[in-house]
C-alpha cells in the first residue's frame, strides 16, 4: 500500500491552481498521486522562495516604494523550467540549501525594466541571470566577439565549459539526491544504503 497519509489535504489546497490540475486525473490511494503531491508541493516552495527573493530585493533597492515594480503572485510566476532556457546544458538544481550556477532565479527578461511582471520574467540559471545582469545584447555580442578575437578560436572554452559542466553535473546530481534522500528519512549516498 503507498504511503499517501503524510499528504495534508489543507497543504494540497494551498497550491497553485495549475499545480493541483496535475492531481486531478490522479486517485489519491495511489503511489503516482503521492509523488506528483510531493513534487507540486515541492515546486510551490520553490516558487515562493523565488518570490520571497523577488521582493527582498526590491524593498532593499525602492524601500516603501518596492510595491510598485512587482506585479507578481504565485499563479502568474513562469512555471520551474527542467533546464535553464538560457544555458540548455544546464539542468536547474534547486534546494540544497547553497546558491550554485545551476540554481533557479528569477531574471528579468528586459533587465532596464525594473518591473517584476509576468511578461517580463522568466525562469533561469544563476549562472545565466549573472552573466546577463544588465548588460544589453549589443555588449553581451561585443564580449562574445572580443573573447573570439582575442583567442583566435570559437569554441575553446565552450568545450572547457562543457567539460567543467560535467563534472559538476556528477557532483551536483549526488548532492540533490543525498538531499532528497533526506527528505525522505534516508541516506543513500554513492550507492550504499547507511
Amino acid at each position: 500500500m503507498p504511503r499517501t497519509s503524510g499528504l495534508k489535504q489543507s497543504t494540497l489546497n494551498k497550491l497553485p491552481v495549475r499545480l493541483r490540475s496535475r492531481l486531478a486525473s490522479l486517485d489519491p490511494g495511489t503511489e503516482s498521486y503521492a509523488i506528483t503531491a510531493k513534487r507540486a508541493i515541492k515546486e510551490a516552495r520553490i516558487l515562493r522562495n523565488l518570490l520571497n527573493s523577488c521582493k527582498q530585493r526590491l524593498k532593499k533597492k525602492y524601500g516603501n516604494n518596492w510595491k510598485k515594480y512587482y506585479n507578481l503572485n504565485i499563479e502568474t510566476i513562469p512555471p520551474l523550467p527542467y533546464e535553464c532556457p538560457v544555458f540548455p546544458h544546464i539542468v536547474l538544481k534547486p534546494g540544497i540549501g547553497i546558491v550554485h550556477d545551476a540554481s533557479p532565479t528569477l531574471d528579468r527578461v528586459d533587465p532596464l525594466n525594473p518591473n517584476y511582471d509576468p511578461n517580463n520574467v522568466q525562469i533561469c540559471s544563476y549562472r545565466a541571470n549573472r552573466l546577463r545582469s544588465d548588460a544589453s545584447a549589443y555588449e553581451i555580442q561585443l564580449l562574445a566577439d572580443w573573447q573570439k578575437d582575442t583567442l583566435g578560436k570559437d569554441n575553446y572554452y565552450e568545450e572547457i565549459q562543457l567539460d567543467h559542466w560535467a563534472a559538476n553535473e556528477k557532483i551536483h546530481s549526488r548532492e540533490i539526491n543525498i538531499a532528497h534522500d533526506l527528505d525522505t528519512d534516508k541516506l543513500i549516498a554513492g550507492g550504499y544504503n547507511y
